[in-house]
């Protein structure tokens, strides 16, 4: 190559040189510094996924971390017109625990009680409510699991519960029985409904407030694709409560006694048919349950979203 054409070559190189070495890594990593700031202020604007960031999937471990602080999770539950608007931690939320040990309820299609499923259940919401910031709540029956239902009515007003929510899990009626083996015993079973069911009583103190949760928790249930049971509507002896909500599975049943008797909102949630072979193998399932807590939780904070004052 003659001198003048080397000159050249070398000239025209050398800026494409420099723009390949030096300019497009700085380039490229500006740009992902500009992402990544993006991103950074959209999580702390609360401009998070939605419901907070939980999920179905988001349970599949037996101790979810979605909501680290009711700080963290404010934002995500509540639009930003709506911030002037507090927190309010210090709710009193009564658990009570569906029956006792030995008036335990209903059994299971494999024979184990209503009790132990409530009991169970009412344990992991309260240790994760604990857990989120609400201290005040509380198991009713904590120091005394065969406390009758009007006792438990004058304990949570003892305690200045500002909230009761009951415990159960579901059953059907007679005639849509039939029986199966398992583990060498002859059981009862139903596979005719599954799903929640919300019940409140018109004779509450606080029947509107008692309803407004309950539409609450509904809300979130279906948020989880959880679906309701309609079959206590059903016009037949033992059901015909009247169905205040279809979508959310929402039944007044004024005569209940706990929440009829109670002076605060009190909500009773049948969280599911356990009489029902696949709805209670679901039942037992951690990852199920933790959806259910998971609904709980979000009424809860929604509940508890009051003015500032």
């Amino acid at each position: 190559m003659n001198k003048p054409a080397e000159i050249f070559v070398k000239k025209y190189q050398a800026p494409q040189l420099f723009w390949c070495r030096w300019l497009l890594p700085l380039f490229i990593a500006l740009l992902l510094l500009s992402f990544t700031m993006s991103w950074l202020m959209q999580s702390q604007t609360g401009r998070l996924p939605s419901h907070g960031g939980l999920t179905r999937n988001a349970y599949a471990q037996p101790e979810p971390q979605q909501i680290s602080s009711p700080g963290q999770s404010f934002s995500a539950y509540f639009p930003a017109d709506r911030l002037s608007r507090c927190l309010n931690m210090e709710l009193v939320i009564a658990i009570d625990v569906g029956h006792t040990p030995k008036a335990s309820g209903v059994k299971s299609a494999r024979g184990i009680s209503e009790y132990q499923f409530n009991l169970r259940l009412a344990k992991r919401l309260l240790k994760r409510l604990h857990k989120q910031g609400f201290h005040q709540a509380f198991l009713l029956t904590a120091n005394n699991p065969g406390m009758g239902l009007l006792e438990r009515a004058f304990q949570a007003k003892r305690q200045h519960a500002d909230l009761l929510l009951s415990i159960h899990h579901d059953s059907a009626q007679l005639q849509y029985f039939s029986q199966w083996q398992y583990r060498g015993r002859t059981l009862p079973y139903s596979d005719h409904f599954k799903g929640h069911s919300l019940f409140f009583s018109g004779k509450n103190a606080k029947a509107e407030q008692s309803l407004h949760f309950a539409r609450l928790l509904g809300d979130e249930l279906l948020s989880l694709e959880l679906s309701p049971t309609l079959h206590h509507a059903e016009a037949i002896k033992g059901e015909n409560r009247p169905l205040v909500d279809r979508e959310k599975g929402i039944y007044q049943f004024d005569n209940l006694i706990l929440l009829k008797n109670a002076e605060m909102p009190a909500v009773l949630l049948e969280a599911g048919v356990i009489v029902n072979r696949e709805e209670e193998m679901k039942l037992n399932q951690p990852q199920y349950q933790y959806l259910l807590i998971a609904a709980v939780e979000r009424a809860l904070l929604r509940f508890a979203h009051v003015p500032c004052q």
